[in-house]
């Protein structure tokens, strides 16, 4: 039976730390080590850690971020497997069964992910089996250019082989978004093949700052300055460019011209034209033969309170 090393960072989590370790323990698969990174939590992390003496393995370090959290773990991990949850997330029974079953029987697979249930903060269920209720586009075997246009992999339903993960860099700890979805597109470049589980394999929660913060134009230029660091090595990197079929290389032009022009917008709201003006050239050099970025370059030169006044004449 092979081990599974569970991955679980956390950061100011205390609250929901002690059932996301008891969803790991109460796992049909026995052969489990648990490895819980502290990221420098000044809540009660420490005194929820202090139960599970003995019992699990426990690190911490100053706040460095989930991405470097992550990488702490997968450095002692001892597993031919790893899981990762996240201290506020839980898993379901059956999930690390389901999943090592699915890769013995699958080698051409790096990691294999499944459905899941969404959960509130206090862990009252909002949706039932999401991916399928929202009939989302799943990913599965060779996918790197569904994988490139977006992702629907859900972090505490991924079970990965560990030379897949070291193979793949493990987790850019520049990222403090989207550093799941740089991983799962490393490990597309190096010819892994990905599988899918029908079945729910963990709740995973919503919470409420996460929610209400969606739409703020500065979280949003972050999480577009993420991508930006994702998808230009594709590019820039010769090795890495060398594995993109012409398909692949299209498709990642055509998200850098999108988060250069989502960056366009955003910079603009929060009223840094400097920064807009940057973006609109960037995208322009993508798309010169499109009239949009020349546009959205000469807005970045008038204030934004006069763009808005400008309106189109009838007739």
């Amino acid at each position: 039976m092979p081990r599974v090393s569970a991955i679980i960072p956390t950061y100011n989590c205390g609250r929901f730390l002690d059932a996301a370790i008891r969803s790991v323990r109460a796992q049909s698969y026995r052969d489990v080590e648990i490895i819980v990174v502290d990221d420098g939590s000044t809540d009660d992390t420490r005194q929820v850690l202090e139960r599970w003496a003995n019992t699990i393995v426990t690190i911490r370090q100053e706040n460095r971020g989930l991405p470097a959290a992550r990488n702490t773990a997968i450095a002692v991990a001892t597993g031919e497997f790893c899981a990762y949850l996240d201290a506020d997330d839980l898993w379901l029974p059956h999930r690390l069964e389901r999943g090592v079953a699915f890769l013995d029987a699958h080698p051409e697979c790096g990691l294999v992910h499944g459905d899941f249930h969404v959960i509130d903060e206090s862990g009252a269920q909002l949706f039932e089996e999401f991916n399928r209720r929202e009939q989302r586009r799943i990913m599965r075997g060779r996918c790197l250019h569904e994988l490139l246009r977006f992702s629907t992999i859900c972090v505490p339903t991924v079970l990965e082989r560990r030379a897949c993960v070291v193979e793949a860099g493990g987790f850019d700890e520049r990222l403090r978004y989207a550093e799941d979805y740089q991983h799962w597109i490393r490990v597309a470049l190096n010819g892994h093949a990905f599988g899918y589980l029908e079945e729910p394999l963990a709740l995973y929660r919503w919470r409420d700052e996460s929610l209400s913060r969606s739409g703020d134009p500065a979280i949003q230029a972050r999480w577009n300055e993420f991508l930006l660091l994702i998808f230009r090595p594709l590019l820039d990197d010769a090795s890495l460019r060398a594995r993109l079929d012409p398909t692949a290389e299209e498709i990642v032009r055509w998200r850098l011209a999108r988060c250069h022009r989502n960056l366009v917008h955003r910079y603009r709201a929060l009223g840094n034209l400097r920064l807009a003006r940057a973006h609109a050239l960037a995208w322009l050099r993508l798309n010169p033969r499109s009239t949009d970025p020349y546009v959205e370059l000469a807005k970045s030169f008038v204030p934004r309170v006069l763009v808005e006044r400008i309106r189109p004449v009838d007739g």
